[in-house]
């Protein structure tokens, strides 16, 4: 993952006045809010439900305007935000930016965990001190680590590389387990014999022929190899002319 280092002065690290502060936690069913002017006022904490992009943007739009409102912010106030990098990826960045928000994503293990928060551990602390370090990084402390946000393409392309790498290790996985199969039996093969042709040829101790279930798991195991092979073939052409 890549980030910026913290001690880069940007435009961000300014504490514009007045301005809306919004931290942003990322769950599986919901997105927690949590919006304050200024590090001493009350958060103001909202839960948007995750169903979809066409449901949350609208939502968290509306929530900014109703904290601008509760905060007796100008309508035009800029508003900064953050969230952690993880599993909503860079959309919501996108989104957030392509609507005026000034958005960071963070680097979760770049984040300090204090002792008291060890101890007693609540969605709302967790957003309380995302929203004050928040607060601290534009008044230009180190904070966190600021991932930076690949550009669509970008993402594509780092996309079918890790397909690849993921595809490199299912080869190996179905390999060892046709191996494995064999070594049951007393057999041992080189990699080139693991096809349906080679398979067939094989015999036991006994010089009979594999077959039952077992021939029938090693056929499945083959065909998801050279399935494999296949897609891997076809991305290690596509990232030669990359």
């Amino acid at each position: 993952m890549q980030t910026t280092p913290q001690n880069i002065t940007t435009p961000a690290l300014c504490m514009p006045t007045p301005a809306l502060y919004m931290a942003i936690e990322c769950g599986g069913s919901k997105f927690l809010l949590g919006f304050s002017d200024q590090i001493a006022s009350p958060m103001r904490k909202v839960s948007v439900a995750s169903r979809g992009f066409a449901l949350v943007l609208p939502r968290i739009q509306d929530e900014i305007a109703k904290a601008k409102r509760r905060f007796k912010l100008p309508a035009d106030a800029p508003v900064f935000s953050v969230y952690e990098a993880g599993y909503e990826g860079f959309w919501l960045h996108r989104a957030l930016v392509s609507f005026g928000v000034h958005n960071v994503v963070i680097d979760p293990s770049s984040l300090r965990v204090e002792q008291r928060a060890r101890r007693v551990k609540t969605d709302r602390l967790d957003l309380q001190k995302l929203l004050e370090d928040l607060f601290r990084y534009h008044r230009g402390e180190k904070v966190w680590k600021v991932v930076t946000v690949p550009t669509v393409e970008q993402e594509d392309e780092r996309r079918l590389t890790r397909r690849r790498d993921a595809l490199c290790k299912e080869k190996t996985m179905h390999i060892n387990r046709i191996k494995s199969l064999l070594n049951g039996n007393g057999i041992k093969v080189k990699n080139s014999d693991l096809t349906d042709e080679g398979l067939a040829q094989l015999k036991r101790f006994d010089a009979s022929y594999l077959g039952g279930e077992l021939a029938s798991e090693l056929r499945d195991e083959v065909a998801r190899l050279d399935l494999v092979k296949s897609q891997l073939g076809e991305i290690k052409a596509r990232l030669a002319t990359l």
